[in-house]
């Protein structure tokens, strides 16, 4: 599988050389890791409950169509 995405990989990263990334900073320059983390755990908490909802939209679909049959 590896062997599969190395050309892949390579091709990928030659297309952005000059890619930077900023990372958010306190006034003193540090990286504000305290921030990165609370950021990161409220995005992982929209992505589930996206996922719930569209979860419970597809049981509640699929209870309305056995119901019809």
């Amino acid at each position: 599988m590896q062997t599969l995405f190395k050309d892949y990989l390579i091709n990928a990263t030659n297309k952005l050389p000059d890619l930077k990334i900023t990372l958010p900073a306190d006034s003193k320059g540090n990286l504000a890791f305290d921030f990165m983390e609370s950021s990161i755990k409220a995005i992982q908490k929209e992505v589930i409950r996206s996922v719930v909802l569209y979860v419970d939209t597809k049981i509640n679909a699929t209870k309305e169509a056995v119901k019809k049959h």
